[in-house]
């Protein structure tokens, strides 16, 4: 039972720090480049889970499972202690604008998303809310697969791990890209050409042999680039499909719809 409360807790303690507060913190302090700002956020994940990985892995050979616990809880602790201490809930908390805010182009986004719908109603808003079910149901539990999938198509298990490692770093690459492409682009045409490419990664899939590793690589690779939407495009979209504040709400529910789905599907 101490296990279950601990992954509870865990639990807890990741929907509580994952990308509500950051896509909420972002669009308070960004007026412009919001995806870019998203994306470098998003990406940090991705960075830590190349580099701890190893570290871990010897403090638990050297001083055993508890010890390695305890050092996660400590860093975790004094992470949140100096975020704490250093991040503001808005830029006016410091007496400064967002960035971006007094540029021509945000005063035409800000004057856009001002204009309420009629009778209150958000157009397509049920729309997103479903494909963000859908993008979860891929994006949350196909990574968790990988391993037995490519494994019984009978890539050895050291090329299996190399190609997952593949899919890190495409993944974490990909996040600052499809930030970028999100601020260029626009929500809809960026979201298009991110599916494209994960649709893409999964086609390739396919035609896994367990001896060719051409169709493995460039899969996970291509994979890696468009799911990092799953990640990065939940809050830009949440911003875009918001009136009069309600981003908050309905970043909730795209990420709960999100989270949903990758259990569903897992």
């Amino acid at each position: 039972w101490i296990f279950t409360l601990a992954a509870a807790v865990s639990g807890l303690g990741y929907g509580f720090g994952s990308m509500i507060p950051v896509g909420i913190l972002m669009r308070n302090w960004f007026a412009e480049r919001r995806g870019t700002a998203i994306g470098i956020c998003a990406a940090g994940s991705g960075i830590s889970m190349i580099l701890f990985p190893p570290i871990v892995t010897k403090i638990i050979e050297i001083a055993g499972l508890t010890a390695s616990f305890r050092m996660q809880t400590f860093l975790a602790l004094v992470i949140g202690g100096i975020i704490f201490i250093i991040v503001r809930d808005s830029p006016g908390d410091k007496g400064i604008l967002p960035y971006g805010e007094q540029t021509k182009r945000n005063a035409e986004t800000m004057a856009v998303h001002a204009e309420t719908p009629p009778k209150g109603k958000i157009p397509g808003k049920g729309i997103v809310i479903a494909v963000c079910f859908l993008i979860g149901s891929v994006a949350a539990s196909a990574p968790g697969h990988f391993a037995a999938f490519f494994s019984t198509q009978g890539y050895p298990m050291g090329q299996v791990s190399l190609g997952i490692s593949v899919f890190g770093l495409t993944l974490t690459l990909g996040k600052f890209f499809c930030g970028t492409q999100f601020d260029r682009m626009g929500g809809r045409n960026a979201g298009i050409l991110f599916f494209a490419i994960a649709f893409m990664g999964c086609i390739l899939c396919c035609f896994t042999d367990g001896i060719t590793l051409a169709p493995m690589f460039c899969g996970l690779a291509c994979m890696g680039i468009g799911l990092a939407t799953a990640t990065v495009g939940i809050p830009v979209w949440a911003s875009d499909f918001s009136w009069n504040g309600n981003c908050k709400t309905l970043l909730k529910w795209l990420q709960i719809m999100y989270t949903a789905g990758g259990m569903v599907m897992s």
